[in-house]
């Protein structure tokens, strides 16, 4: 059997749905399908209708890093974009969604790929930062309560959670990437990378204070809203936990689901974190109730959003359409 980076990346997929089925056995089917009967729908509506609002607020945060690069970017297109790219995303491995919203921005408005790809990554520093912080936080709440912290885990704790900042300065951008196409594997091409890092460092030059403080606060209120809409998942299933509480095992819980072996949307590992974390709460909770708690949040915020995204794409920018058919093909190409 030959393994290609394909075969290797569908077998930790795998293994992410098949600890699912593992865990959904382990708990008991009867005992979730008691749950599901009981299930108020009126709290899974007003969770479905908070993704508008929360994945919006993340699109106008795209729509201005846009515009701050002198990138003529409206509001609509980046909603419809932003949406659709979700779509993608949850359709296919390997997160191709935020790739493509780079290439869209190529096509669009005309500019480099490392251009338009600073923007995304820009975007996405910030909502990975705010889920580093707050899931650190989790883990040390749930997973380390009632221990004394060693230095050690505490100085890496502190290291992970600053090491995103270094994406947002210019300055230490240009002197890290300067020392990497220093390297000798990398001489016959330092010409090339050095265009696109000058390309992408000038994206990041544009992240003054005010449009950090702008962006740090257009993220904290989406991510409320997120919170509320795992709140109104737990409300449908008749159960409730402090809102500091779920705050922290919700981040926690959406990090690590960033793993490798976690298939598209974090089937599996979302749901073994927050069986551990439910079980460490005021009152604990059933294995059951852990894992209907997972699978309503996938089913409120990724199969809700992704119909969204669905509609959103219709509609979607014609760049868009084409930057998908580009990275997909692509994509292709590189894993066979």
């Amino acid at each position: 059997m030959k393994f290609t980076r394909k075969t290797v990346i569908r077998i930790f997929h795998w293994l992410g749905i098949l600890m699912l089925i593992g865990l959904i056995w382990w708990a008991g089917p009867g005992e979730m399908i008691k749950l599901i009967r009981k299930l108020d729908p009126w709290w899974l509506l007003v969770g479905f209708l908070l993704n508008i609002p929360q994945i919006g607020l993340k699109a106008y945060r795209w729509h201005l890093m846009v515009n701050w690069q002198g990138m003529r970017f409206t509001y609509p297109q980046a909603f419809l974009s932003y949406f659709g790219s979700l779509l993608i995303g949850f359709i296919t491995p390997g997160r191709l969604g935020e790739m493509i919203k780079a290439v869209t921005l190529r096509n669009e408005c005309k500019v480099p790929m490392a251009r338009g790809l600073s923007s995304v990554i820009l975007d996405r520093v910030f909502d990975m930062y705010l889920l580093l912080t707050l899931g650190s936080l989790g883990i040390i709440r749930f997973a380390v309560v009632g221990t004394r912290l060693s230095w050690p885990a505490f100085t890496a704790t502190c290291v992970l959670m600053f090491l995103p900042l270094a994406f947002l300065n210019e300055r230490i951008f240009r002197k890290a990437t300067g020392v990497m196409i220093s390297l000798p594997a990398l001489k016959g091409k330092s010409d090339w990378l050095r265009e696109q890092i000058d390309h992408f460092a000038s994206g990041l030059a544009v992240l003054t204070p005010r449009h950090l403080v702008i962006s740090v606060a257009l993220t904290i209120t989406a991510y409320f809203i997120f919170f509320v809409q795992c709140l109104c998942c737990a409300y449908s299933l008749g159960f409730t936990l402090p809102f500091r509480d779920l705050v922290m095992m919700m981040a926690a819980s959406n990090f690590i689901s960033l793993v490798p072996i976690s298939p598209p949307n974090g089937l599996g590992t979302r749901e073994a974190c927050l069986t551990y974390f439910l079980s460490r709460t005021t009152p604990p909770q059933v294995p059951a109730t852990a894992i209907s708690f997972g699978l309503t949040i996938f089913l409120v915020l990724f199969v809700g959003g992704g119909l969204i995204g669905w509609v959103c794409w219709i509609y979607a920018p014609m760049g868009m359409r084409t930057a998908a058919k580009e990275v997909t093909e692509k994509r292709k190409l590189t894993t066979e």
